[in-house]
């Protein structure tokens, strides 16, 4: 790659140079930023003024040695200069910034890297529901992901009709980063906090485009994607082991009381579903809104809906089966949570200095002012004494892409931070405060968090994700076969335990309700995942439930069995984490092929499991192109298959598996057909 070329030319060569014969392709602008927000939901609009490229470039070294290139734009107005440093860092990255003089007439900046051909591939960018990048821009703001995502779907354009923004985008995600790799060898991982843009919509450059007036970020090259993402990876911390009771069994998802959460837990157990938790989301009481059964946010439990609550968890941990709960970083104004924080000052203010109150779709709540240590400690303090002291398994940390531009916080350095920094960070130390009270509490390990927001630095705090509210459907944009993309850019880009939903979660009513169908597909998939869970949805009595009737409990009590079964194989695979691996990997990792380089339905569970989920609806049997690797099918003996194309069928309950026959874990794999 001739960028690379470059970079590596000025760190070992270039010590008695004058000049550059190979220069990096920058631009410095002007620009306008305005947005409609609406909830979690924004539409940004981005205007460009002014765009300088910059032409002529000086080599010097600073006084510590490291090579810097000063460029200018003597033919555009007020000749802009930038400055670009490369330094030599660990792992052999190359640590570059670029920074535009800071004379006020600059707020945009472009750097272009070379493509190492038009037909490069992309991956990265965060979680981001479309495997391949190429071709398209990817904005960088943390926001929900919208319903629907495509407008050739009519959900995405009646919910915009309701709720400008709310029908989201092709890349409108939770969890975006500034991060990317290409099948062409070159990683770029940004450290920008403002808006910023991926841009991959020329078949010659990749393009870093950011706010403000600098782009700093890590740069690898390596000769395989493999290893790309162990260098992407090596750059945050590694997260705790999950709890092993979650090896147990799945988490069943299940709201009305103390009475209902028993009655549902005896029915699945009597089955022969193998539970590891249940998780009561609305333990601290519920609310009806237009969008559905919903939570009362106020982080205490609710004795009215759940009595007795504290004794059942004691019970069930001598079952081992793990009560789970919910938390967001919003406090409802009803509450007498918000109440104390707002009297001490512990949430984000608005202009004129009170705590700013936002609709949430049927109530109000207040947001906990993450940035400030006093309120951080009283936060701590209060999943303290309302999560952990009663001894819950995990909960769901659920938010923080809500942040207004206009909130203001009272930690003084922060406040010298812009709206859109603040906007795009808050999830970091969102991960951040839940992570503090794990680790004092010395609960890492034993009590899990999963999450679905995420920005910069987020992966030095967080456990486990879960790839958000997806359609409790099959389409291509928001629903089902979203996840598996979903969990391989968030791999690839540096965070490598994710899981979803099972059955996903947006519902409404007639257009768009969940079948048994999609539930027990998707109860396939999440058995070779991370962490087996269920949703009910926003409206459960909607959709199809695992605990509805004597099919779904028993396709449902097999696939906990063989998640259960994999126990061992998944703590292998999950403690890859400390070599830089993903548990759910792309098929190029290890196969040269360029069909699997942008193949998003089918996915490798560590090194030895491969799994084609079943993601359209009617489907009996399939066709699938094996690896060149010798394999075995899972749930009968077919013999030794040689990177060979085989039909298989699939009815419900025999997802498409296969296994390396030469894994040292071939005898756990083939007990799976006799345990089940």
């Amino acid at each position: 790659m001739v960028f690379l070329v470059f970079l590596l030319i000025s760190l070992f060569h270039w010590k008695q140079c004058e000049g550059l014969s190979t220069t990096p392709v920058i631009f410095v602008g002007r620009g306008d930023f305005t947005h409609f927000q609406s909830g979690g939901n924004f539409l940004l609009n981005d205007t460009i003024l002014m765009q300088c490229k910059i032409e002529e470039y000086v080599v010097t070294r600073n006084e510590t040695g490291i090579l810097v290139l000063t460029g200018t734009a003597p033919s555009c107005e007020n000749n802009p200069m930038v400055t670009v440093t490369y330094e030599e860092g660990l792992n052999k990255a190359i640590e570059l910034s670029a920074k535009a003089a800071d004379d006020g007439n600059w707020n945009r900046i472009w750097f272009s890297f070379e493509k190492s051909s038009p037909e490069e591939v992309i991956y990265g960018g965060g979680e981001q529901f479309t495997l391949n990048l190429a071709g398209r821009n990817w904005p960088i703001w943390v926001r929900e992901q919208g319903v629907g995502r495509d407008p050739d779907n009519p959900i995405t354009g009646i919910m915009d009709a309701a709720e400008p923004g709310s029908g989201g985008a092709y890349h409108t995600t939770y969890y975006p980063l500034p991060t990317f790799l290409t099948s062409g060898g070159f990683a770029f991982v940004g450290s920008m906090n403002k808006y910023s843009e991926l841009q991959f919509n020329t078949s010659t450059y990749n393009t870093v485009y950011a706010h403000g007036n600098e782009i700093v970020g890590t740069i690898f090259q390596e000769e395989s994607i493999v290893n790309l993402v162990k260098k992407i990876s090596s750059l945050y911390r590694v997260p705790p082991p999950l709890p092993t009771w979650t090896d147990e069994g799945a988490i069943i998802a299940v709201q009305g009381g103390t009475e209902r959460m028993l009655q549902v837990l005896r029915n699945c157990q009597a089955e022969g579903v193998q539970v590891s938790g249940l998780w009561i989301q609305d333990w601290s009481g519920k609310v009806e809104t237009s969008f559905g059964y919903r939570v009362f946010w106020n982080w205490q439990w609710n004795e009215t809906l759940y009595p007795g609550l504290d004794t059942v968890v004691e019970d069930l941990i001598a079952e081992n089966v793990k009560v789970n709960v919910y938390i967001n970083p919003y406090l409802n104004i009803e509450g007498n949570l918000f109440r104390e924080a707002d009297s001490r000052g512990f949430l984000l203010l608005d202009s004129s200095g009170q705590s700013y109150v936002q609709d949430f779709g049927g109530f109000f709540a207040g947001t906990v002012d993450l940035f400030y240590e006093p309120a951080v400690e009283w936060y701590i303090g209060v999943i303290t004494r309302n999560i952990l002291d009663l001894k819950f398994g995990g909960f769901m940390a659920d938010f923080a892409e809500y942040t207004p531009l206009d909130a203001q916080t009272r930690n003084e350095s922060m406040a010298l931070l812009s709206g859109e920094e603040r906007h795009n960070l808050l999830p970091a130390f969102w991960a951040k405060t839940v992570r503090l009270a794990l680790d004092r509490a010395g609960l890492d390990g034993e009590v899990i968090a999963w999450m679905r927001s995420g920005y910069r630095e987020s992966q030095d705090y967080q456990v486990m994700v879960w790839t958000g509210d997806q359609n409790v459907d099959w389409s291509v944009g928001d629903g089902f076969p979203t996840v598996i993309p979903a969990a391989l850019n968030l791999g690839m880009s540096g965070f490598g335990l994710s899981h979803s939903d099972i059955g996903g979660y947006t519902t409404f009513e007639i257009i768009l309700n969940r079948s048994q169908e999609l539930l027990l597909r998707w109860a396939e998939h999440s058995a070779f995942s991370p962490l087996m869970r269920t949703h009910e949805g926003n409206k459960p009595t909607l959709n199809a439930q695992v605990y509805d009737n004597q099919e779904s409990l028993r396709v449902f009590a097999k696939m906990t069995k063989v998640f259960k079964a994999l126990s061992p194989y998944r703590r292998f695979v999950i403690n890859e984490l400390n070599d830089g691996l993903p548990a759910m990997r792309p098929l190029f990792f290890y196969y040269d092929n360029p069909e699997f380089l942008t193949l998003e339905t089918q996915y490798l569970f560590g090194r030895d499991l491969l799994i084609a989920p079943i993601l359209w609806s009617s489907v009996e049997s399939i066709e699938i192109q094996l690896p060149e690797d010798t394999w075995e099918y899972l749930w009968e003996d077919l013999g030794l298959l040689v990177g060979t194309s085989i039909t298989v069928p699939a009815p419900i309950g025999m997802p498409p598996v296969f296994f390396r026959s030469s894994s040292e874990w071939a005898p756990l794999f083939r007990d799976i057909k006799n345990i089940v």
